[in-house]
């Protein structure tokens, strides 16, 4: 009995294996990029650029070559803006009852050779944040936490732009 229960448990776990490999799932993080070094140029983009470079450092990719023209790619981070708005403002005191916070920031990634492999974008992204005026306080944690997010979201979207570049690398 013990030995058709494990049989039973091993067909199970790898007709599951195969049926998720076969839709096309893979473990986050586990996409190869398509170059072996990268130089990051930041012009305003320091914290964005920060970010990127662990990523990619994270993944092999070497982002000190000797000389920057030994690099395949240069990745240029331009102009990161973090804006807040005002949205909502509470009539019966006059403060601030709900915020927009947008994160901007411009990506290009060219080869050494100044061929652009990604054409200049804006990245943006646009969040929502409610203030009570009872926990201010708490409301400012939550909102550095909420900017922290979005750099770390914008970040991730440029990797997933890095992993689709039309480049090889012999």
């Amino acid at each position: 009995m013990m030995k058709r229960w494990r049989f039973l448990n091993f067909s199970f776990n790898l007709i599951l294996i195969f049926s998720l490999t076969a839709c096309g799932f893979h473990l986050r993080g586990s996409n190869s990029l398509p170059f072996k070094s990268a130089v990051i140029q930041e012009q305003r983009a320091g914290t964005l650029a920060a970010l990127v470079k662990q990523q990619l450092n994270e993944q092999g990719i070497n982002t000190n070559p000797a000389k920057p023209e030994d690099a395949n790619i240069v990745i240029h981070l331009m102009n990161e803006n973090i804006e807040r708005r005002v949205l909502v403002i509470s009539a019966l005191t006059g403060k601030q009852e709900e915020v927009e916070i947008n994160y901007r920031a411009e990506v290009e990634v060219k080869k050494v050779n100044g061929e652009i492999l990604l054409a200049k974008q804006t990245l943006s992204l646009v969040r929502d944040l409610n203030i009570d005026p009872s926990i201010v306080l708490a409301k400012d944690a939550e909102e550095q936490v909420l900017r922290e997010e979005l750099v770390r979201e914008i970040a991730a979207q440029v990797m997933r732009r890095l992993e689709k570049l039309p480049i090889e690398v012999k």
